[in-house]
């Protein structure tokens, strides 16, 4: 039996081309530190093409060379702290910005109409921020506008006239409130009277409208009415409402022929002789108009029965 002999297969150059990257690498490196150790910049890949010497857009689409490096890949030092430099200062914008959010909105606030704010606006935009000075002037103005708020704000709350049995006013709201009405409206001829939300920015306070019109006039705190400059004829009217809003809902229901409590029109009999209908009269405390309205149509029932019998 013949065998076949094995033919012989040298390996020499797959060694070779094994090694051969290496070896470049290695000549590379070599090449690399001795630049540097003659004078010669260090060199780091492109931080814009990432080392490919390409420009790519955002689609992926290739727009030629990268005009970072030219079209190399590689870049010096002085370009790579360049980029790092741009990448702290905005994100200590961003810091700065964040910090001082309260500043950036009040000068914002005033910037259309206050030339200094407008420089401080145009600062922030050019550097990023303010300097110290610039910084601790626009905080000064806003503790002053801070203080004179507080001063108009107590100098309104001195002028408030104080409204005589206000308890009767609020009596009315705290039985509303506590049986759970959701809108909390007293209405009378001239004024209307509603309770603001307790998540508003006036909680627990009344407001006060015209009736007819529904302009804004001011509103109740801690038994003070504090009105704005032009609503000069409703102090009256609020006062009347605080010695008897019984009478005050009797007048609004005869004028309206409705609920002052709902505003809904007043259709039966009852409802129309107490002014309060079934549903308001309980939640609002006015309940017994309704019972004596009741007890006058009885009565009248018993009388004209009387005259059928004669």
């Amino acid at each position: 039996m013949t065998s076949t002999p094995i033919p012989f297969t040298s390996f020499a150059d797959l060694d070779d081309g094994l090694a051969a990257p290496k070896a470049e690498t290695a000549a590379a490196d070599i090449r690399k530190a001795a630049h540097i150790a003659n004078g010669g910049e260090a060199t780091f890949q492109c931080p814009s093409c990432k080392g490919s010497g390409r420009f790519r857009t955002y689609s992926g689409r290739d727009g030629g060379p990268c005009f970072k490096c030219s079209g190399k890949g590689q870049v010096g030092s002085r370009v790579i702290a360049a980029a790092k430099g741009k990448e702290t200062k905005e994100a200590n914008r961003i810091q700065w910005l964040a910090d001082h959010a309260a500043e950036v909105a009040y000068i914002n606030e005033r910037a259309d109409r206050w030339d200094f704010m407008r420089s401080m606006q145009d600062g922030i935009a050019n550097y990023g921020k303010l300097t110290e000075n610039q910084l601790a002037a626009v905080q000064r103005s806003m503790l002053k506008d801070t203080e004179r708020k507080a001063e108009r704000t107590e100098a309104r709350a001195a002028a408030a006239p104080a409204i005589d049995n206000i308890s009767a006013i609020q009596t009315l709201f705290d039985k509303a409130t506590e049986k759970l009405v959701k809108t909390a409206i007293f209405r009378t001829v001239e004024i209307t009277i509603k309770k603001a939300p307790m998540t508003g920015r006036n909680p627990g306070a009344l407001y006060v409208t015209k009736t007819e019109g529904g302009e804004y006039c001011g509103k109740i705190v801690d038994g003070k009415f504090h009105r704005i400059f032009s609503a000069t004829d409703v102090t009256e009217a609020l006062k009347a409402v605080a010695v008897d809003p019984t009478a005050e809902a009797i007048k609004y229901a005869r004028k309206f022929n409705a609920c002052c409590c709902c505003g809904r029109t007043l259709v039966a009999p009852v409802s129309v002789l107490a002014v309060v209908g079934p549903v308001c009269g309980p939640r609002w405390g006015l309940d017994h108009l309704r019972m004596e309205a009741a007890a006058m149509l009885a009565d009248e029932k018993a009388q004209e029965a009387a005259q059928a019998q004669k």
